[in-house]
């Protein structure tokens, strides 16, 4: 899942990880789903703000893996099935992207009873640092070692001359799934506010992932 799993430690408490800290995280690390698990069916929810969407992903069929089920809670006609194209949000969501766990600069940034927070700085696919501005956490729970919870977030910010960001936020939640066999994203939510090269740009969805089904 090109999911952006990247995220930068804020301004405040911090400390380096601890050797049961580095544990947590390998047992994070191994308990998330992967390219292997891209072969599982399964349900998209959308919303963003002013269109419902579910679609059903299966790619066991050939030919076009994606069918619209519903939109606006009525069932599509038989064209507007055919025609339906991949959401742009269609990244596999039992493919998950935890490189930020690989981070040279992963920190604690607080211990709560149930789980562990850790931060780390943002990088784009060059290996870049985002901006000092943005900012995150991966949260993985203490009993289980499962990866739970995702964020990042930024404000007033610019990458290189076009782009300028107002408000940017990326949440995602996650958990273990016993048919997939592995850690699955289950829901995301993103804000964006800002501009591309002059051009105002305001995203704003919820996402939901469920009922997988793997061969």
């Amino acid at each position: 899942m090109v999911l952006l799993f990247m995220a930068a430690s804020g301004w405040g408490y911090t400390e380096p990880l601890s050797v049961e800290d580095r544990a947590l995280v390998d047992r994070a690390r191994a308990k998330v789903g992967s390219t292997e698990h891209e072969i599982c069916a399964y349900t998209l929810s959308s919303d963003n703000g002013q269109t419902k969407t579910r679609v059903r992903f299966d790619p066991s069929g050939g030919g076009n893996p994606w069918q619209l089920l519903e939109q606006d809670g009525k069932s599509p006609d038989r064209a507007e099935a055919e025609e339906y194209e991949a959401p742009s949000q269609a990244s596999h969501p039992a493919n998950v992207d935890v490189s930020g766990l690989d981070s040279e600069d992963l920190h604690v940034l607080r211990r709560d009873p149930d789980r562990v927070v850790f931060g780390f700085s943002p990088r784009d696919d060059r290996g870049d640092l985002i901006h000092k501005s943005v900012s995150g956490e991966l949260s993985v729970r203490r009993a289980d070692a499962v990866l739970i919870s995702t964020l990042i977030s930024g404000a007033n910010f610019r990458r290189a001359v076009v782009v300028k960001m107002r408000d940017f936020r990326i949440q995602t939640m996650l958990d273990y799934d016993p048919e997939v066999g592995a850690v699955v994203m289950q829901a995301m939510d993103m804000a964006m506010d800002g501009s591309v090269a002059l051009k105002k740009i305001e995203v704003g969805f919820h996402l939901d992932f469920g009922d997988f089904d793997c061969p």
